[in-house]
């Protein structure tokens, strides 16, 4: 048979009675580092160094997801402002990581950082206008329930908008300042105006592209939902109220924020890269 993994823990209940806990599940460990084994190596031959710096960079996130952003969530403070915090905490440390230390790297940052601040002020004024109970998942049912600590569930689904956005942000707001510097490597003492133009000319192919991307990604991810909805509503049911669904509007809301983001972090991204590059 196939190995078997086990987890055991100790629970007391009210009445301050101990109860053994035993699961018992499939041990995929040996499949789950082969197949990220595979990865790595693909990411190093295709990409070679770049790959492996952006996993650096994705790694940063991580560690920041998990040791900043739950941490102080779990300890009552506000998830929006975490959310926002490890946002900017990660393009600063990301960005450095992915282009080196020159002056696309501030253009960079401050695009990216630009696009994550107007999808927070989005995300502050959809909260406000838009009745979202938080509750919209099992895992945030639950979180609510057996949390010892009072945890804005509301905010947490939102911080999920920005976090979501944050890497197609960082996307798009490094490919224009890497084309801007590139572009006045080639065409130094090119006029202002000329190059920004330039500037928002590749901004704009790269937002058809990831616009695309983000998108498909969500929808890709809310697979099960799309069939619970086809088998929850009827045919006849308008529209509207399936888009007013908790579920479905969260999954719309985070591609409106996360696209918009990116829309913002373009003519900001490419001014700075000429302004600093001219």
């Amino acid at each position: 048979g196939k190995p078997v993994f086990s987890a055991e823990n100790n629970i007391t209940s009210d009445n301050h009675t101990e109860s053994y806990l035993s699961i018992y599940d499939v041990d995929n460990t040996p499949y789950i580092i082969a197949l990220g084994a595979v990865f790595l190596l693909a990411l190093i031959i295709v990409a070679r160094l770049r790959g492996f710096i952006s996993l650096m960079g994705l790694g940063l996130t991580v560690v920041l997801l998990f040791f900043v952003y739950v941490p102080l969530t779990m300890r009552g403070f506000p998830p929006l402002l975490s959310a926002v915090g490890v946002s900017l905490l990660s393009i600063l440390f990301t960005v450095p990581v992915i282009t080196g230390r020159t002056k696309k790297t501030v253009a960079g940052i401050a695009g990216a950082s630009a696009g994550i601040l107007f999808s927070v002020a989005l995300t502050v004024i959809t909260g406000a206008l838009i009745h979202v109970s938080g509750i919209i998942d099992d895992e945030l049912l639950t979180l609510f329930y057996v949390s010892g600590t009072e945890i804005n569930i509301r905010n947490v689904a939102l911080s999920g908008m920005i976090i979501s956005s944050l890497g197609a942000v960082i996307d798009v707001s490094v490919s224009v300042a890497s084309a801007v510097h590139e572009f006045f490597i080639v065409h130094p003492g090119v006029d202002r105006r000329e190059a920004f133009l330039s500037a928002m000319s590749v901004g704009k192919d790269n937002l058809g592209s990831m616009v695309n991307t983000l998108v498909m990604a969500y929808v890709g991810s809310s697979l099960s939902l799309i069939l619970i909805i086809s088998l929850k509503f009827d045919a006849g049911m308008p529209l509207l109220m399936v888009l007013n669904n908790h579920q479905v509007l969260i999954e719309i809301l985070k591609s409106f924020i996360g696209c918009l983001g990116m829309i913002a972090a373009v003519p900001v991204t490419a001014w700075v890269s000429v302004k600093i590059n001219s």
